[in-house]
């Protein structure tokens, strides 16, 4: 039996590996049965999108690396991109027992064997590890398990911002990233975009909550509104429910998230010689394909903007102080 993983510090910690653990498909579904259903939901379109944002940023920061870092791994549905990429080797965590196991199935029966780029990409070798990407050793305990220089790519994709409790717990984070990079490496993904969000409630909702089209937001926190939330940095309770996707009921098990602020991250990455390559709205992120992007509606969108892709280059000793708003590459 594998070992659980350190207990986190904090709010809501145990419900949100609880609320995780639920969203792991059923192990006597048929993959067949599970993707019929995925075919069948509201945001299917949103959903391929969101795999092509992510596709282009694996061949774009990963492709062909010896070694990667996959901190939130889920139920394994980026297999086909790191195979696709031609990665060689994946270490792969997650907070969820539940979805590692159905990523092992997933590895185990055929999905997710990408290979449909040139070369191929069949051979990747992945680690699957059940940890939290915020245990205080990290990089020591995966270190011996990389190449001597390192990784070539750490990936956060959609759960960066449960380290953003506090200034603390996320400078944490990025400190176990720089550790764990080679210089030169890239530290990618994408997250909820705080200040977005902010602006979406205060806009469309009434201030502390939004509801419309399978999507619910709602500021935690006596008193919390879009204002005050946006006046801190970390530690803002945010539920965030999202139809058809693995933050669905979240509103039932009580499983929160943190408010990310880009300008937060930029500034505390700069500090452990992490430098901005980009930095964007996911809703205006490149795609592979990019027809991908051109099959969302209006309400698909909505939500792809509540979203924002980052890409940062570790160089040590470098000034990797940005501002926000200026245009960053996404090549």
């Amino acid at each position: 039996p594998r070992a659980a993983p350190p207990r986190q510090a904090g709010a809501g910690w145990a419900e949100r590996e609880t609320h995780y653990d639920a969203q792991a498909n059923d192990p006597q579904q048929s993959r067949a049965a599970a993707l019929a259903k995925r075919k069948g939901g509201a945001l299917y379109k949103y959903k391929l999108f969101a795999n092509a944002v992510k596709r282009r940023m694996y061949g774009a920061y990963a492709r062909g690396a010896p070694a990667i870092v996959e901190l939130g791994c889920g139920r394994g549905g980026d297999i086909s991109k790191w195979r696709d990429a031609r990665v060689r080797r994946v270490i792969a965590l997650d907070l969820s027992s539940a979805q590692l196991d159905e990523a092992r199935r997933r590895e185990g029966q055929g999905g997710g064997r990408g290979g449909g780029g040139k070369g191929g990409g069949g051979g990747t070798q992945i680690e699957w590890r059940h940890a939290s990407m915020l245990q205080p050793d990290l990089a020591a305990s995966l270190r011996p398990r990389l190449p001597d220089d390192g990784a070539a790519a750490v990936v956060s994709q959609f759960a960066v911002h449960y380290a953003f409790e506090s200034e603390a717990s996320a400078s944490a984070l990025l400190a176990q990233v720089a550790a764990l990079l080679r210089p030169g490496g890239v530290f990618f993904g994408a997250a909820p975009d705080g200040d977005a969000i902010l602006r979406a409630i205060a806009t469309d909702g009434d201030g502390r909550t939004l509801q419309r089209d399978g999507l619910l937001l709602r500021l935690e926190g006596a008193g919390d509104d879009a204002a005050a939330a946006g006046a801190s940095e970390f530690g803002r309770l945010l539920l965030f429910s999202l139809q058809d996707t693995v933050t669905a009921g979240s509103e039932h098990d009580d499983c929160t998230e943190f408010l990310l602020h880009r300008a937060a991250l930029v500034r505390l990455a700069a500090a452990h010689g992490l430098v901005p390559v980009e930095l964007e709205s996911m809703a205006a992120s490149a795609a592979e394909p990019a027809s991908a992007a051109t099959a969302l509606d209006a309400a698909q969108r909505y939500v792809a903007a509540l979203y924002f892709t980052f890409a940062f280059r570790l160089e040590r000793g470098a000034d990797a102080s940005m501002s926000v708003s200026q245009p960053v590459s996404s090549t």
